[in-house]
């Protein structure tokens, strides 16, 4: 997918440095794949405040708003879409 579309996002609810995203970094230099733009999203390496998982998703904007906001920054051909919200039911 990343040969293909030349981009990738990944996204975690933990530090960005030594994550998911990092790990994705080291496959893409060790397959020789030097040319992705990679935009990592996830909490930055300092001290999280502990309290309800919905504050702290808003926070570190990994919300759906923040995610969305990311992406279409980092994929400006996706900024003029809007984002349907899907409600969950119980």
């Amino acid at each position: 997918m990343a040969a293909q579309t030349g981009k990738l996002v990944t996204v975690e609810e933990n530090t960005l440095n030594g994550g998911f995203g990092s790990a994705v970094l080291e496959m893409l230099e060790t397959s020789g794949m030097h040319n992705i733009g990679l935009k990592r999203i996830g909490i930055p390496d300092e001290f999280v405040e502990h309290g309800p998982p919905s504050l702290l998703r808003s926070k570190y904007q990994l919300d759906a708003d923040g995610i969305a906001r990311y992406i279409r920054a980092f994929l400006p051909v996706l900024a003029p879409l809007t984002v349907t919200r899907i409600e969950k039911s119980d």
